[in-house]
């Protein structure tokens, strides 16, 4: 094919075509008077624009890929309308994204019932795949569907779904020398249990829709938007709310069948937004502390033509301007933190102007003290300059390993060698010192692991759970990689083996944010599936470099803690519900989010855990990647991203953390005998539709605990039971340390002997009863000072 248009004029903000490489692509724009529009393409140049098919009533912009281009690229058009009811020129925006295949796939949508099985998904029937001859190679998106590939793999087979769910599902397709990645929408409707009636919420920003597949079968609308307009299209619902409108609409369907049928009412939550900006973006940038820095806000902003002028100076610092947009900013002396700068922009020809903020990390960015980090036998590894900002020098090495051979490289990185045939652990300390102030330096041990397998990889290698390259393993590398499920690349040759080895890796073709995305191929089979997150999981908190802590670019984030009572006593359960937004601050844009919780010694660290909550807003209308991980005791990790990689608006819950508030507790407690645990958020990040990662100082919460017992006679008993009523586990402890627990008898209340143990010897013993049923039990406890009954509660 060759020489091919692939025309449209859309509403949307963003437009994506697939083409082949000798194609094209036409976006029109109406012509006015007074109106004309920017191209911003982007740097480095992988096709051209030109204007050649515009004419007195429309703008043309046609793009052509370079000669032989196959990938991904991405321009942007922003162009300036006149206002029908004032004549002012109003500014829209479109992103256009052209992929340029070898062979194209075009999306397929399907509908079955929790009732179909082994239905044949005949995906490739509607592609364009000149000379033909592929195969459907993987499946790497998780499904609430049983799926399979066909033995002949030109099919999907749909075998059973036991849920109602529609899902966004991807397919790749190989032709032996190429792979492309399909989608398939997969709706499947429940027939056997729709008598319920159901409640349903929707988040939407003002003068946008809300599109989303209703796993049900539409029969009716029982009552109409009252601010909006809602349209039914085979499975898929759309909300229009009136322009400019905010609030919350109400709409209600019927669902189901004449003989089983039910309500299902949804609430559309509207929010205020303004429109984003299409001409200036926030910036964010680092210095040290006492040093200045050169800064440009119209870097990354859509054109360089733009009039700038400071609209609120910073606090904590002075600018000198020293071109358009160009500016040194200087921090107060012994100043760090977080500066702000808000600046507006100005196209000069339309008179539209927005504001944007730049933000500015001071800080000596200092290094963990201590750096765990691994090589193979007779491999050298490098360690490089670990600081955001120039400023530091590798001085010295104060501690030499004993057993291989250090080197500084340009007074930046380090070279580690390790001895001939030497396996085991090597350690030694390095020393940064700030150039410009030697008394502030960083001492830095390293302990590297020295293993006896095979690799020669120095440099730019893949760490398997790594997938942004940053150095340590950690829940920012599942919010990276998760729009990137489904790409392929080179596969590895080296094997995957059970230590933390740098492997060496061909460069893929795409990439993200300067980070190739041959790095989230955690298993070297040359395509990212959630499978990946295998190895994260096995490595999580591992280090290939040295840790720093590169400061905040936003002062909080909005995370909301609540607890299921307003206090605690020792010995009690708790949950706590964990929010991102809530109903006065809502969050515009999310994609993603990584949250580290840490825990006072107030809660049980053994019943510590944390789990998502099902269905929660940000998983709507998409595939998740999620992760729970418990590094430590009392550190409790969430990681969670949208595999479509849009962002979505809303606000609630989250996830549900639970433990047990311990019986003896230190620390500040008040006249009323109130002690306060703590929690603390720390590597708090959200990351928005855009690509955006905001990320924050810690957070820190409080819990109420009330220290006197709950029953003033309870202080007379030789042992406690928490928690009681439990749901499985509880735990029988003395109130004395010196008196000792030496034997427990648990019987049903019928008088039957369940449990028996002796030899105990401890002032502590946990029991499970999680394979009884529920009911009273009665628990007689053996102790040096005597024997005491007890009764105990299974829910």
């Amino acid at each position: 094919m060759g020489n091919t248009l692939c025309t449209a004029q859309t509403d949307s903000y963003e437009d994506y075509y697939n083409i082949f490489p000798t194609d094209s692509v036409v976006i029109t724009i109406p012509k006015y008077a007074n109106s004309f529009f920017y191209t911003k393409l982007p740097d480095p140049l992988k096709g051209q624009t030109d204007q050649d098919l515009s004419d007195d009533t429309k703008f043309t912009i046609r793009y052509k890929p370079n000669p032989g281009f196959v990938g991904r690229d991405t321009f942007q058009i922003v162009y300036f309308l006149p206002n029908p009811v004032n004549g002012e020129l109003a500014k829209k925006s479109k992103k256009v994204v052209v992929k340029t295949s070898s062979f194209i796939l075009n999306d397929d949508t399907y509908s079955f019932y929790t009732t179909d099985s082994n239905k044949v998904l005949d995906v490739l029937s509607n592609d364009n795949i000149p000379g033909g001859n592929v195969e459907i190679k993987f499946l790497p998106t998780p499904s609430s569907s049983k799926l399979k590939i066909s033995g002949d793999k030109q099919t999907v087979i749909f075998e059973s779904c036991n849920n109602a769910v529609s899902e966004e599902l991807k397919y790749i397709v190989s032709n032996g020398t190429s792979q492309e990645i399909g989608r398939i929408r997969i709706t499947v409707k429940d027939t056997s249990n729709v008598a319920t009636n159901k409640v349903f919420t929707k988040f939407l920003v003002k003068n946008s829709t809300s599109d989303f597949n209703h796993p049900y079968t539409y029969r009716s609308t029982i009552l109409d938007p009252s601010h909006g307009s809602l349209t039914v299209l085979n499975d898929e619902i759309t909300y229009r709310p009136d322009s400019a409108w905010v609030g919350v609409d109400t709409v209600t369907i019927n669902v189901g069948t004449e003989n089983n049928n039910s309500l299902h009412t949804f609430y559309f939550k509207v929010f205020d937004f303004d429109q984003p900006n299409m001409l200036a973006f926030d910036d964010y940038f680092y210095t040290l502390k006492n040093q200045f820095v050169s800064i440009n806000v119209l870097k990354n902003d859509f054109t360089t033509a733009l009039e700038v002028e400071i609209f609120e100076a910073p606090e904590h610092g002075t600018l000198l301007k020293q071109g358009n947009g160009i500016y040194k900013y200087t921090p107060d002396l012994g100043f760090s933190g977080t500066d702000v700068i808000i600046y507006k922009a100005c196209d000069l020809a339309s008179n539209v102007c927005e504001y944007a903020a730049a933000t500015i990390t001071i800080s000596d960015f200092a290094p963990d003290n201590v750096s765990y980090l691994s090589t193979a036998k007779n491999n050298h590894i490098f360690v490089k300059y670990p600081f955001p900002v120039n400023g530091y020098k590798l001085t010295s090495i104060p501690d030499y390993p004993d057993h291989g051979i250090a080197d500084i490289d340009f007074q930046k990185d380090l070279m580690y060698s390790p001895s001939l045939d030497f396996v085991g652990l090597d350690s030694m300390k390095i020393k940064y010192t700030l150039t410009s102030n030697p008394s502030i330096f960083f001492t830095i041990r390293l302990y590297i692991n020295v293993y006896d397998v095979v690799s020669n990889c120095h440099e730019n290698c893949v760490w398997p759970g790594d997938h942004n390259n940053d150095g340590r393993v950690d829940m920012k590398d599942l919010t990276f990689i998760a729009p990137f499920v489904g790409e392929t690349g080179t596969a590895r040759t080296n094997p995957v083996n059970d230590y933390w080895i740098g492997q060496g890796a061909q460069d893929w073709d795409a990439s993200k944010d300067n980070i190739n995305l041959k790095y989230g191929d955690s298993d070297g089979n040359g395509l990212i599936s959630t499978e990946d997150t295998t190895l994260l999981s096995v490595f999580y908190r591992n280090l290939h470099g040295i840790r720093v802590n590169k400061g905040i670019n936003s002062l909080s984030l909005p995370f909301y803690l609540s607890s299921d009572k307003d206090y605690y006593y020792p010995g009690d359960e708790i949950t706590i519900n964990f929010k991102i937004g809530n109903e006065t601050s809502p969050i515009k844009d999310l994609n993603s989010f990584t949250a580290s919780f840490n825990f006072s010694p107030a809660f049980n660290q053994t019943e510590l855990n944390g789990n998502f909550t099902k269905d929660h807003w940000l998983s709507d209308n998409d595939n998740m990647l999620q992760l729970v991980k418990k590094p430590f005791g009392n550190t409790v990790d969430f990681g969670s991203a949208r595999l479509s990689g849009k962002g979505v608006a809303g606000y609630g819950d989250i996830a549900v953390i639970k433990s047990i508030i311990e019986d003896e507790l230190e620390g500040f407690k008040d006249d009323e005998g109130i002690y306060y645990a703590q929690i603390q958020i720390n590597d708090g990040t959200l990351t928005l539709g855009d690509g955006t990662i905001l990320n924050t100082a810690p957070q820190t919460f409080n819990i109420p605990i009330k220290v006197e017992r709950k029953h003033l006679s309870e202080t007379d008993k030789q042992v406690r039971i928490y928690p009681n009523p439990t749901a499985s586990s509880f735990e029988i402890k003395t109130n004395n340390k010196d008196n000792i627990i030496k034997s427990i008898y648990i019987y049903s209340i019928s008088g039957q002997n369940i449990i028996s143990l002796d030899k105990i010897n401890q002032n502590k013993v946990g029991i499970n009863l999680g394979n009884y049923p529920s009911g009273l039990y009665l628990v007689k406890t053996f102790t040096t000072t005597g024997v005491e009954v007890s009764k105990v509660e299974k829910l």
